[in-house]
């Protein structure tokens, strides 16, 4: 008896530290596909953002101010693209960071749609567009726009299913 007590303590103890460091999210919907597809199984990094800010490229998970059918936010994935004190513009299917072309190296499906002249990224706060520009609900829109660093869930660091594409997330652009 007393060696199972011990078993479900150091089992209890385990995931209660673990929690505080990782979370499990499960990709919904088509907004980062070729990268991401729906019910693709993903760890958070939870404190990834606690000494270094998001990085261009990064992929995270965020609270929106979309509300959900049961009424809360609506929780979005999404890669940063335009940082703090940055322009972002879009016009004839190409991102341009301060006026200059983003060089994407992301297997996008499709062109970014939407034409924005010159949003200045405020501070604290990220421009963030899914994978799939032409089927992505993001920063490009007044139902989302700019993330604040506050609503940012975690960084996305590791894929675990489906178990024949387990690999570690890329920061890339």
């Amino acid at each position: 008896m007393r060696f199972v007590v011990k078993e479900v303590g150091i089992a209890l103890a385990i995931t209660v530290i673990v929690s505080l460091f990782v979370r499990p999210t499960v990709v919904v919907g088509r907004s980062m596909e070729p990268t991401f597809k729906q019910s693709d199984c993903l760890l958070l990094s939870k404190t990834a953002y606690d000494k270094e800010p998001p990085q261009r490229g990064d992929v995270i998970v965020f609270r929106s101010t979309i509300k959900s059918y049961d009424g809360k936010d609506k929780i979005l994935i999404k890669r940063v693209v335009g940082l703090p004190g940055e322009i972002v513009s879009i016009a004839e299917g190409k991102v341009y960071i301060n006026y200059k072309p983003l060089v994407d190296t992301v297997s996008l499906d499709g062109e970014t749609t939407g034409d924005i002249k010159g949003i200045e990224v405020p501070e604290n706060c990220y421009f963030c567009l899914g994978d799939n520009r032409a089927n992505s609900t993001d920063s490009r829109y007044e139902s989302v726009g700019v993330i604040k660093k506050k609503d940012i869930i975690g960084k996305a660091v590791f894929k675990f299913y489906p178990f024949d594409d387990v690999k570690k997330i890329d920061s890339r652009i």
